[in-house]
């Protein structure tokens, strides 16, 4: 167990992450919107919900085609 007691807030936080490592950033991909469905059932569909997404102007960072397994 460690203590961090000498300094202020700042101080203590960058103590701190100088023993446990500084925080990654996920990759730039990770940050944006993500869709996601199961209920495409041809390339088609597919398709036309990433251009509605182009002709909206609502920024797309990646769509999962997964199936409802739960």
């Amino acid at each position: 167990m460690y203590f961090f007691t000498k300094g202020n807030a700042k101080q203590i936080i960058k103590a701190y992450h100088n023993m446990i490592g500084k925080p990654q950033l996920p990759p730039f991909w990770a940050l944006g919107w993500h869709a996601a469905s199961s209920d495409y059932t041809n390339l088609s569909m597919f398709d036309e919900v990433v251009k509605k997404y182009d002709q909206n102007q609502i920024p797309l960072e990646g769509v999962f085609i997964d199936t409802a397994y739960m």
